[in-house]
């Protein structure tokens, strides 16, 4: 509980200082960072008692979810604020008139780029062609381990697991490399071993669209669902081997 609330407050204050960084480069006036802010506390609940509602139970009730999202705090906010801002330099530079080689004519036409749905239509997957060549030709375990290891040089991907280098939770002064479970599309291990109603819809869906892509580099449709079985049966061996939610939250379960 005291992580959650010490992490909340730290993601607050690096909020107020990215918004108002953005103020301060926008406009002469400073505005004054408010590191803790009383407005969003609720200062009628007993902190000893409820500390989560005590610090943040106001923001809470003037910040309801929006029906779009499954979560939501103020690094959402912050993340809703970095994507317009970073979408208002792409169309800017994508407009603008500077010099051939410049990084803002660089930024603008790559982002123009990106966004050529013609073009984009008329070269197909040709542009992934040599990709998927590559993944045709691994015969073996060890091929499948080399491709998995480039595919993350490149940041391409991150199959079968999970990889990352960060501090040691038992001795901190120590960075360390460390493992995760992955390798699956959907959120969550539950989507793939649930049988509900809903969860053999989104199960249904989740095969179609791996059958479309196939179709969509000329593969056979009969052909196509097939291998979209095979690619969901594989990923739900995964998700059968992988700890659940409840499992994930225990650090001693999740150390290595």
């Amino acid at each position: 509980m005291n992580n959650n609330v010490l992490k909340a407050v730290l993601f607050g204050a690096a909020s107020v200082f990215a918004i108002d960084a953005s103020a301060q480069h926008n406009s002469p006036a400073k505005k004054k960072v408010v590191f803790i802010d009383q407005s969003n506390m609720d200062l009628t609940v007993k902190p000893g008692e409820d500390f989560y509602t005590y610090a943040s139970g106001t923001w809470i009730k003037n910040n309801p979810v929006p029906l779009k999202e499954t979560r939501w705090g103020s690094f959402n906010q912050l993340r809703d604020f970095n994507i317009n801002a970073v979408k208002t330099i792409l169309t800017e530079s994508a407009s603008s008139k500077a010099p051939a080689g410049s990084i803002e004519r660089r930024i603008g036409d790559f982002y123009s780029a990106g966004m050529d749905s013609i073009t984009i239509e008329k070269l197909g997957y040709t542009p992934i062609k040599s990709d998927l060549q590559k993944v045709e030709g691994l015969t073996d375990v060890k091929s499948v381990v080399n491709h998995a290891a480039e595919m993350r040089t490149f940041g391409a991907g991150s199959p079968f697991f999970n990889f990352f280098v960060g501090q040691d939770r038992k001795y901190v002064k120590n960075i360390v490399p460390q493992l995760g479970q992955g390798g699956t599309t959907l959120p969550d291990r539950d989507y793939y071993l649930k049988n509900d109603a809903r969860s053999v819809q989104i199960q249904t869906a989740y095969k179609s669209y791996i059958a479309k892509l196939f179709t969509l580099t000329g593969t056979p449709e009969a052909e196509a669902i097939k291998n979209a079985e095979t690619i969901f049966n594989f990923e739900k061996k995964l998700a059968d081997a992988q700890m659940s939610r409840v499992e994930m939250r225990d650090p001693y379960k999740t150390y290595n």
